[in-house]
């Protein structure tokens, strides 16, 4: 909404001035504009949302319609070389439905003191679409998200931000009507039924 606000109010001030027949400062206006338009767009969580607000639209409506994935954490890939000088890929932090899964077969240990359980086979046990999976990652991607949490009373919450050892999280919250955001210490509200959340 800032980035809107902002955005009119120097519309308004090039317009003004272009009336005065003042070229100069119609183009000094114009640069400034151009600026902090561009700061709103690119580097603000508002700016995120507004031009992205059909695919984050879209992403939220599938979610809410397949229910079967509550919650995604898209977590992370790397490798490390064994003794025997072979490379060994793992992953860490994906889950779903707060399950850990892996995309890895021969990381797949149930047993393990956390289990771990490969995708396929949890997705085939728990009868949810491999493919909607798939899909959920692939738009979450696409977004720069890091996953997301559907709570029993349809408050979907998309991860924005994120860090390792850091106590608090960003989030875009989508509540439903009339509905409050839970366990949060810091709320903006940007669109109908759509905020930018903090939690700590």
């Amino acid at each position: 909404m800032m980035s809107i606000i902002v955005g009119l109010i120097l519309l308004s001030v090039v317009a003004i001035l272009y009336r005065g027949k003042n070229r100069r400062n119609v183009a000094l206006a114009l640069i400034i504009f151009s600026g902090v338009w561009f700061w709103q767009i690119y580097f603000t969580w508002q700016g995120y949302f507004w031009t992205n607000l059909v695919r984050i639209e879209a992403l939220a409506d599938k979610i809410t319609g397949y229910k079967k994935i509550h919650s995604l954490a898209m977590g992370s890939d790397g490798e490390y070389t064994d003794d025997d000088g072979r490379t060994v890929q793992y992953d860490s932090y994906r889950f779903i439905n707060g399950t850990l899964i892996t995309h890895y077969p021969q990381a797949h240990n149930p047993d393990a003191y956390q289990p771990e359980w490969f995708v396929d086979i949890y997705c085939q046990q728990n009868q949810i679409s491999k493919q909607m999976y798939l899909e959920l990652r692939a738009d979450l991607e696409r977004l720069n998200l890091h996953g997301f949490y559907l709570d029993e009373n349809g408050e979907l919450s998309l991860t924005l931000w994120q860090r390792g050892g850091v106590p608090w999280i960003i989030e875009l919250v989508r509540a439903p009507d009339g509905a409050g955001i839970s366990g949060s210490s810091e709320i903006e509200k940007l669109f109908f039924g759509w905020y930018i959340v903090t939690r700590a």
